[in-house]
């Protein structure tokens, strides 16, 4: 599974209502698809810009706490951008 630690990470949060968060309930917050929030998180080419952008301030809004470790989790900043990996190769 992708991300298999984001989605381990929140399993751990609640939702306002007091159950369990899921990306459906995170997707219905931000107005958004959960299939395509779904393609956002798994970094399909050419998909979730705005929709990394919206999910990042939601989690940064709603759940401070722990916002940082599940952005760091999927690779992203605090604005939702995808965080470059260095390269292993030498120049």
């Amino acid at each position: 599974m992708k991300n298999r630690d984001f989605y381990w990470e929140l399993r751990k949060l609640k939702a306002p209502d007091g159950s369990r968060l899921t990306v459906g309930k995170i997707a219905a917050a931000i107005y958004c698809n959960r299939a395509h929030l779904g393609e956002a998180i798994n970094h399909k080419p050419g998909r979730g810009s705005q929709t990394r952008r919206k999910m990042a301030a939601y989690l940064l809004r709603a759940h401070p706490g722990q916002a940082a470790q599940l952005l760091k989790t999927l690779g992203w900043n605090e604005l939702g951008e995808i965080i470059p990996v260095a390269s292993n190769r030498s120049t």
